[in-house]
């Protein structure tokens, strides 16, 4: 008896909890990919999560400053949701590196011989971030980093890229830094 070929998507979606200032990382996604060819089954497994940490700025104040926090990494803001504080950013593509750091700092997109993928090819990154209030004069800074690195030759396919966490660090780091330099004006 022959096994026809299937594929199956699911997508399971998850939210941020917890109190206090410790940095959460949570699955926003899960994609399950199953392929049955004859004898042989494949399941691959991507999961996407977003990097939620509390901080020491008002939703408000936080909202304000991410456009230019984000413009100063390079990515445009799309659309500013200023009810439910989301921020998305138009897709930008990078090419060799992102804020002065390689882009294997940020993005595990595989390796080949050649090197790691996400310092060979273009990535390309849309960041969603969320600020919600969290009282006392505090946040929570939720943020998801999509990408995907493809050769600069046309006849390439893209590849999914994993976020190790440090480009979402380093939205909430600038965003404290824009904040202590906004303050001292």
């Amino acid at each position: 008896m022959r096994h026809a070929p299937h594929l199956l998507l699911v997508t399971a979606l998850g939210c941020a909890s917890g109190a206090g200032s410790a940095t959460t990382r949570v699955v926003t996604d899960q994609t399950v990919v199953q392929a049955e060819l004859g004898a042989i089954g494949v399941d691959v497994v991507r999961q996407r999560e977003a990097v939620s940490s509390e901080i020491s700025l008002s939703s408000d104040a936080a909202f304000r400053l991410l456009p230019s926090v984000l413009g100063s990494l390079q990515f445009a803001v799309e659309r500013a949701e200023p009810k439910s504080g989301t921020l998305t950013t138009r897709t930008a593509r990078f090419r060799g590196s992102l804020g002065g750091s390689r882009l294997s700092t940020y993005f595990e997109c595989g390796q080949s011989a050649m090197g790691k993928t996400a310092d060979r090819y273009a990535v390309i990154v849309k960041v969603t971030t969320e600020v919600r209030d969290a009282g006392e004069g505090r946040s929570r800074l939720t943020t998801l980093v999509s990408a995907s690195a493809k050769p600069d030759d046309n006849g390439g396919t893209a590849v999914g890229c994993d976020s190790n966490g440090n480009l979402e660090k380093r939205i909430r780091v600038e965003l404290m830094s824009q904040s202590v330099t906004s303050t001292a004006r």
